[in-house]
């Protein structure tokens, strides 16, 4: 009766299985796995978000299958870092999160059976959502070597072998890698070589870690092939509740970026799936609320990688893998077990939970991914507490 593309498996992993022994226990466990911003007592902003909705202009309902035109030009002014005003919002679309935008491009792109170039280690998403839209993952992979690389020779062997897009996470999660300068070179060089379009997310764009200067700024500017960079509300401002994200098409091949705007016209027109309460307010969300969210955001994330830095030395038997930005980072634990046997001995043993890297497709074992979201008292005594199992 139903068909394959929406099949789940009911079963759950050891280490989630454990997670729920302990807590039905009533274990006090320090959870270093929280990346939910509403969780984790970042609360600045939330009285003038409140008082925002008291507007009238939400009764009344004005569809467009872009969204409002009031809410894009205010993610045209204020949502992209350094573009200088220069993003037209006309070439924006609005939706309820960047899963909805990510459905209707592998879509609009690719047939049934066709495939999409998409980075490992990545977030476990995508694999869910190909198959949802009948279309193939594959995989380049990025290489770390005291610092995120990605592998040309992977993304030029998955081009060649027929993918229709290359998705880009700028920077990536859980890697936190920014792409580099000369690598966004080299992607437009393969793109127009091999007539594909970028695909480019770029929720953590605005949370640097350090020093980014060698980095690549927003794709939105990119001219240079026909892309589409993919931003949103849950990540730049901490609130995911209020489901907004949006997708911007730029290049210079003007017929390509025409026709790609025509057809998602009227997919878009078929959802209509963003609220009018929120594109209502967004202006105002723009300028009263997103720099307080983000500089309390900015300011949790780089107080716990400064103390990850310090608490975790180069010859400790735990390590950080460096990172530039995003709400994550990887840790290198002793090779003595697999990763999702640290996590369930860390769980037990020390009351203290980390993701396995495999939920993140990391092929390097014993590696484990933390949020930096989480409050920073407790972040230090995860870590401190981790550490002192070894």
């Amino acid at each position: 009766m139903f068909t394959e593309r929406t099949f789940y498996p009911s079963c759950s992993n050891l280490f989630s299985l454990a997670v729920e022994e302990l807590r039905a226990r009533g274990a006090d466990l320090i959870d270093l796995t929280e990346s939910n911003p509403t969780r984790c007592g970042i609360t600045e902003g939330n009285a003038e978000l409140l008082a925002l909705f008291q507007n009238s202009r939400i009764l009344r309902y004005e569809p467009d299958s872009r969204g409002m035109l009031v809410a894009r030009e205010a993610v045209a002014r204020h949502c992209f870092l350094d573009t200088d005003g220069k993003v037209s919002p006309e070439r924006l679309f609005l939706f309820s999160g960047t899963s909805e935008a990510y459905a209707h491009l592998f879509r609009l792109i690719c047939g049934a059976g066709e495939a999409v170039l998409l980075p490992a280690p990545s977030y476990p998403l995508f694999d869910e959502l190909c198959r949802y839209c009948d279309v193939v993952p594959m995989y380049y992979t990025l290489t770390y070597d005291g610092s995120w690389f990605i592998n040309m020779e992977s993304v030029e062997r998955g081009l060649l072998a027929g993918a229709k897009a290359i998705v880009l996470i700028h920077p990536g999660n859980p890697s936190g890698a920014f792409i580099k300068m000369t690598e966004r070179a080299e992607l437009n060089r393969l793109a127009d070589q091999y007539a594909v379009p970028l695909i480019v997310d770029e929720v953590f764009h605005a949370y640097p870690l350090e020093n980014t200067k060698n980095c690549s700024g927003s794709f939105v500017m990119n001219t240079n092939r026909l892309t589409f960079t993919l931003g949103g509300l849950s990540k730049l401002c901490g609130l995911p509740q209020l489901k907004l994200a949006w997708l911007a098409v730029s290049g210079t091949e003007t017929k390509w970026v025409d026709e790609a705007i025509y057809r998602l016209d009227n997919v878009a027109d078929l959802f209509l799936s963003v609220g009018t309460p929120i594109q209502c307010v967004l202006p105002d969300i723009c300028v009263s609320v997103l720099p307080i969210r983000q500089e309390a955001i900015r300011r949790r994330t780089q107080e716990n990688y400064r103390v990850l830095q310090k608490l975790l030395s180069a010859d400790s038997p735990v390590t950080y893998l460096h990172t530039e930005g995003g709400w994550s980072v990887i840790l290198r634990l002793p090779q003595v077990r697999s990763c999702e046997e640290w996590a369930l001995l860390l769980a037990r043993e020390a009351g203290v939970l980390v993701q396995p890297g495999y939920f993140f497709d990391i092929a390097e074992p014993s590696r484990v991914v933390v949020s930096l979201l989480v409050e920073p008292q407790r972040f230090a005594e995860g870590i401190v507490t981790s550490y002192s199992n070894f």
